[in-house]
């Protein structure tokens, strides 16, 4: 059996960063889901509106 040589911390961050990927524009921070018990404006006017798109039409 081959013995795995033990790397340094330099060269496994160098390996970690070309594996991993690149965030391109896209903040992280930015893309937090919002809490599901929250109350939200706008998703109680968008059912009312289709109530009243179903209804008139």
């Amino acid at each position: 059996m081959k013995k795995e040589t033990v790397k340094s911390n330099k060269s496994m961050l160098e390996i970690y960063k070309s594996i991993r990927g690149d965030w391109g524009e896209l903040n992280p921070v930015t893309r937090i889901a919002g809490s599901k018990k929250a109350y939200n404006r706008h998703k109680e006017n968008q059912k009312v509106r289709q109530q009243i798109q179903t209804y008139l039409y």
